[in-house]
This record gives C-alpha cells, sequence and structure tokens, in this order.
C-alpha cells in the first residue's frame, strides 16, 4: 500500500501547496511558527485524502490478490497511524472517501482543497 500512498501525495501535493499558499497569505500572522501549523494543518488534511483512497481501494485488492492476509493486518496498519498527530484525520477521512467516492473526493480536493478540509472538520 504505501507505493499507492505516496503516488498519491505526489499527484496531490500541489493542490496541497496552493492550499497552504492561500492560508498564509490569508493569514495576518506571519510568524516561522504560525505558518509551520498552517503547514502541519494541510499536510494532516493530505494525509486524510490519501488514506481515505488508499483505505477505500487497497485492502479489497491485496485481499483479491493475497490469500492468507490476515485482515487484521489492515486494522493493525490504522491503529499504529492513529498514533501519530499527522495522522489525526484519517478515519474521518476514510469516512468521507467511502460517502462521496474516491473520484469525488480527488475531484473535490483538486477543485478545492478547503471544501475537502471542511468535510474533515
Amino acid at each position: 500500500m504505501v507505493p499507492a500512498e505516496e503516488t498519491l501525495h505526489i499527484a496531490l501535493r500541489g493542490y496541497t501547496e496552493s492550499a497552504i499558499r492561500k492560508a498564509v497569505e490569508q493569514s495576518h500572522q506571519r510568524s516561522l511558527k504560525s505558518v509551520e501549523k498552517i503547514v502541519e494543518d494541510w499536510m494532516a488534511v493530505e494525509e486524510a485524502i490519501v488514506g481515505g483512497i488508499v483505505y477505500r481501494l487497497f485492502p479489497s485488492i491485496l485481499e483479491e490478490r493475497i490469500e492468507d492476509l490476515p485482515p487484521s493486518r489492515i486494522e493493525m496498519d490504522l491503529i499504529a497511524k492513529s498514533q501519530f498527530e499527522k495522522y489525526r484525520h484519517l478515519e474521518k477521512g476514510i469516512t468521507v472517501v467511502e460517502e462521496i467516492g474516491y473520484r469525488e473526493a480527488i475531484r473535490m480536493y483538486s477543485k478545492d482543497p478547503a471544501a475537502f478540509r471542511d468535510l474533515l472538520l
């Protein structure tokens, strides 16, 4: 799943960077700490959409291709990630992608990353 995740990060990074630039420009505070917070918040949103897409699509592919893959492996991955702050929106991201579909999630994020973020919050 990691290569798929990293490919999605590459594909979506430009939209995240645009959202970061816009947030920094609109912010009244331009200290290093405030800019780092904006970047951290947007990276958590990117992790949510990427994770939502990956967890929507790949478990069924893995289960189909790897006969002896225990379903708990995927659950263990989610539990491990939940320990890190950058994945704070992952669970909600999975839910959002399941509700609107991965194609709509990508379309929305590419048009207006803040609209996707709003679904997480």
